[in-house]
């Protein structure tokens, strides 16, 4: 059984319930889950990786702007699971039944909507940041 984490960003954070019970109906176990607001410095931190990016203070900006929703899904083989659930990180490129374009579309433009780990090193790393100490329990 693999972990993935995955995060609803500030603009769609009002459609978390339906991208969880998405994740559900594929067969994922919600193991925590926590809503809250990030600061600047623990977004820098998150993405640090992506710091010389042009776009990183945009991405900082957008993810410290509201209430965020993140969770860790398991399930065999999750993060490649997760990631084709949610599809491309260009919204306008993903295919129609991905989380990414369906709920991209609304007030969000090109934004990417949701976060979801790239490999199971990076999923371990993140869950640890985002959840250290920390279990809520399972949603099924």
């Amino acid at each position: 059984m693999q972990r993935t984490l995955g995060i609803v960003k500030p603009l769609t954070n009002h459609h978390a319930k339906d991208i969880l019970a998405i994740a559900l109906a594929e067969g994922f176990r919600v193991t925590n889950l926590r809503k809250l607001t990030l600061q600047p410095a623990s977004v820098r931190e998150f993405y640090a990786e992506h710091w010389n990016k042009p776009w990183f203070e945009d991405l900082v900006d957008h993810m410290a702007s509201g209430p965020v929703t993140i969770f860790v899904l398991e399930h065999e083989d999750a993060v490649a699971k997760w990631r084709k659930l949610i599809g491309s990180t260009d919204p306008s490129k993903a295919d129609p039944d991905t989380i990414r374009w369906r709920f991209s579309r609304e007030e969000t433009g090109p934004r990417n909507v949701i976060h979801g780990s790239d490999s199971l090193e990076s999923a371990e790393r993140e869950i640890k940041f985002m959840f250290a100490g920390v279990n809520f329990g399972i949603i099924e």
